[in-house]
């Protein structure tokens, strides 16, 4: 029988333990973070009485995203997949989410059509293992003026530009980003010029949200991820953009990353208005 409850913290370890078990390098304060952010959103499926995997969302208003899917290798292909990403979306429906998107293994895509998801397009997740290693040019380009660490008071303002930005409300996710990690988030002093969040834990850093407003020179985007590169205490950074996002993978290039893999974006329910 498969039962399937909210994560608690005290579910945190076994997470922790079967991402271990996949690679995915996640650690305890991780998931107290999308605790935080969606605290009724995050599940644990059970199969004679045994965690065997979970799952965690947010959402976004109109907008809602299932952001890992993790089930034990010996419970797979026994439905647990199919119940525990229906019962997520069902939260999610339950919230005024009209709009669910996730990213997919490329080998995964047919899991999710056959729960209803669309291919939307394609991201490329890029990593870059040396961060002091920046080539000489992209280096000077990057030491662009006007970048600064974010402060708590321009939290409002950054919200203001991710939200004309992105479409949807993400403030408790920058919120608690920039309250985890302030020296990892920066701004252009440029009028709405854009800003990046990071975070580093398990070993590897996390590149994003990263904006840049079409108004402002591309330097401005190249500037600071330069600041979040060399305030980054990792070894290693990595970040998923669209492969649609021509101007960012163009400077990931220059700045020395190079593509892991690529993943689909998939979407149920209704476009983006």
């Amino acid at each position: 029988m498969i039962e399937i409850g909210t994560m608690g913290r005290d579910d945190i370890d076994f997470a922790v333990e079967l991402t271990n078990s996949v690679n995915w390098g996640y650690a305890k304060d991780d998931f107290i973070r999308m605790l935080s952010w969606e605290p009724a959103g995050c599940f644990i499926a059970l199969k004679d009485d045994k965690m065997c995997a979970f799952t965690t969302t947010i959402n976004y208003g109109k907008l809602g995203w299932i952001g890992n899917v993790c089930v034990s290798r010996r419970f797979r292909k026994s439905g647990i997949g199919k119940s525990i990403v229906a019962h997520s979306m069902g939260y999610l429906n339950s919230m005024g989410v009209r709009t669910i998107r996730l990213c997919s293994y490329l080998d995964k895509r047919e899991f999710y059509t056959k729960l209803g998801f669309k291919e939307e397009g394609l991201a490329r997740v890029f990593l870059k293992e040396d961060l002091a290693g920046i080539p000489e040019e992209a280096r000077e380009k990057g030491k662009g003026s006007g970048i600064r660490g974010m402060d708590q008071g321009d939290l409002e303002d950054t919200i203001s530009l991710d939200r004309k930005m992105f479409g949807h409300d993400r403030s408790r996710l920058l919120m608690r980003v920039h309250e985890d990690f302030p020296r990892l988030c920066f701004i252009s002093e440029k009028a709405e010029g854009g800003y990046i969040m990071g975070t580093d834990s398990a070993g590897t850093g996390e590149i994003g949200p990263w904006i840049c407003s079409p108004d402002t020179e591309n330097g401005d985007a190249e500037s600071l991820l330069h600041a979040l590169l060399e305030a980054f205490i990792t070894p290693v950074a990595s970040v998923t953009v669209p492969m649609a996002n021509r101007n960012s993978m163009e400077i990931l290039k220059n700045m020395g990353f190079v593509q892991e893999y690529d993943v689909a974006v998939m979407r149920s329910g209704e476009p983006d208005e």
